[in-house]
Formats: C-alpha cells, sequence, structure tokens
C-alpha cells in the first residue's frame, strides 16, 4: 500500500501546482484550463486516497467515491451548490470507477462553466441510481442557460467533450443530453462490469 499512498501524493503535489499556476496567471482562460486540469488531476488523486484506506484495491464503491469528487468540485466552483444524490453504495472495479468520477468532474465543470457564466449562481444535480442488476446511471443537470441550439449529438467539439467522448468509448457507456427549462441534463448509462471482447476467428 505504500506505492499507493506515494502515488496519491504526488498527485496531489501535481494538482497543487495547477492551482498556484492558475492563481498567478493574469489571463482568465489559462486560469480556467489549469483549474480544470487540476479537477482531473484530483479525481485520480482521490481514487488512491480510497485506495489507501482499503484491503481490496481492486474494488471501490462508487456512490462514496463520487461524493468526495463532487465535493471537490464544489470547492472548485463556489458559485454553484453541487447536490450529490447517491441511491445507494455501488461496488465497481477501481479502473472502471476512476474513468465514470472523470466523466462526472467533465460534466459539473462544463455546467458550471457554461449554464453559469460570468460568476452566476445556481446548482447542479449530481444523481445516481441503478437501472438494473447490472448496469448504472448518472444525471448531471442543471438550472441555468441550456445548451445552445447547435449543440448535438456531436456533442460539442472542446476539449472537454472530447474528453467525455473518449471516456465514454472507453467505459462502453452511453451519453445523452436533454434540454430543459430552464436549464440541460446529461445522463451517462454503462455496465458494471466491462463488455467482453469480441471473440476473433
Amino acid at each position: 500500500m505504500g506505492a499507493v499512498h506515494s502515488i496519491k501524493n504526488s498527485l496531489q503535489l501535481v494538482a497543487s501546482m495547477f492551482s498556484l499556476q492558475a492563481s498567478t496567471t493574469p489571463n482568465t482562460e489559462v486560469a480556467q484550463s489549469l483549474q480544470q486540469a487540476m479537477s482531473r488531476v484530483t479525481a485520480v488523486a482521490r481514487i488512491h486516497e480510497r485506495l489507501y484506506r482499503t484491503t481490496n484495491v481492486g474494488t471501490v464503491d462508487l456512490a462514496a467515491y463520487l461524493g468526495d469528487i463532487c465535493e471537490d468540485l464544489a470547492g472548485l466552483a463556489p458559485q454553484c451548490q453541487v447536490k450529490y444524490e447517491p441511491e445507494r453504495p455501488i461496488p465497481i472495479t477501481t479502473d472502471r470507477a476512476v474513468r465514470v468520477a472523470l466523466l462526472v468532474t467533465e460534466l459539473v465543470t462544463n455546467a458550471a462553466k457554461h449554464a453559469y457564466p460570468e460568476g452566476k449562481e445556481g446548482p447542479i444535480f449530481v444523481s445516481l441510481s441503478h437501472i438494473d442488476s447490472d448496469a448504472i446511471k448518472i444525471s448531471i443537470r442543471d438550472r441555468g442557460a441550456g445548451l445552445p441550439a447547435t449543440f448535438d449529438d456531436a456533442l460539442g467539439t472542446g476539449l472537454g467533450m472530447r474528453i467525455v467522448r473518449a471516456l465514454i468509448t472507453q467505459t462502453d457507456a452511453k451519453l445523452t443530453f436533454h434540454r430543459h427549462q430552464p436549464g440541460s441534463e446529461f445522463v451517462i448509462e454503462f455496465p458494471l462490469q466491462p463488455e467482453a471482447p469480441a471473440h476473433r476467428q
């Protein structure tokens, strides 16, 4: 477990460096990018923190893990109230938990940035629930400005959404979005276990 603790400390150091650089740069756009990078590193550091406190390094409780992540994200976007509602504990393999946490990090960060621009205040709701015994659903919803009319199934072209698309593929997940009055909602659905690779002839 010493290696896990060392990795966690190294990741926290990297996150602190991003945070320090973001606080000292005069360029707002660069500062936002550094804050987003910090949140990604912090999401990975959180999983190692949980692994350090358990004897089972292969599995983590996704409900509790996402609770930690949402608490971190609320600190990075103080104008938003990140309200997290898990259904119940959900054991999941560690590598899948990291990918799911990064997905949530990206979508909550995007909501804070685009739904509530220029420091406007508002809530972001994150819910975690079972679809059935083998699949999970996560919803990230805001009551902000709403998605632009040009936003379509390509799911945007920014770095954050490109990362989301890559993680969706790696997690065998499906991502859909919904327009509400007011606000918008992104829904992630994914199997608890990764799909078996196709049999090669």
